[in-house]
């Protein structure tokens, strides 16, 4: 299995999600383990710490997961990007006429 320690030490072991097509397929180089079904048990043979989530989760699917880490003992945390503005030749992105947004 591949793992990828960060820079302050944490691993990130693989990727959960409920959507079955996906289990046991790669996804941004990681595989995808299983679904939250499989969480508990994971924990356990991983030894995890810690699952962050990191899409958009429907309330009911969040507190399935708050449950399971709280009787799991496990810490649980949420990964927000933020957008910040940034300067492109020296001129704020936010002065320039002829500007637009380009969504991906």
């Amino acid at each position: 299995m591949k793992t990828t320690r960060n820079p302050d030490g944490r691993q990130i072991l693989g990727l959960i999600d409920d959507e079955k097509t996906l289990h046991f397929q790669w996804v941004y180089g990681f595989l995808v383990l299983g679904g939250i079904k499989e969480l508990p048990l994971l924990i356990e043979r991983q030894k995890v710490s810690r699952v962050i989530i990191v899409s958009e989760l429907k309330s009911d699917r969040l507190e399935a997961i708050r449950k399971i880490a709280g009787q799991c003992k496990i810490k649980l945390s949420e990964w927000q990007p933020e957008e910040h503005e940034l300067m492109v030749s020296g001129i704020d992105a936010g002065q320039t006429k002829n500007s637009f947004q380009l969504y991906a």
